[in-house]
């Protein structure tokens, strides 16, 4: 399953620190996607995924095609 986590500036990568750790040993293929391109690319570099600067605006789907799994019973 590929997961496209996105973000509109990158102090929020924090938070994907051990989450990315688990998608990469469970087969996820991960993308990121925020504003930032030196603090992007550390952190793509950091855990090798594949991320996308952009600026800011109010449509990403031209980047983004979701598909919604249901987890759990």
């Amino acid at each position: 399953m590929k997961i496209v986590q996105t973000f509109t500036t990158p102090v929020s990568l924090c938070f994907l620190d051990g989450q990315v750790t688990f998608w990469q040993e469970n087969g996820q293929d991960l993308h990121v996607l925020t504003s930032d391109k030196d603090k992007l690319r550390a952190f793509s570099q950091k855990h090798q995924v594949p991320a996308k600067a952009e600026t800011p605006s109010a449509d990403h789907s031209r980047f983004i095609q979701t598909k919604f799994v249901a987890l759990g019973a």
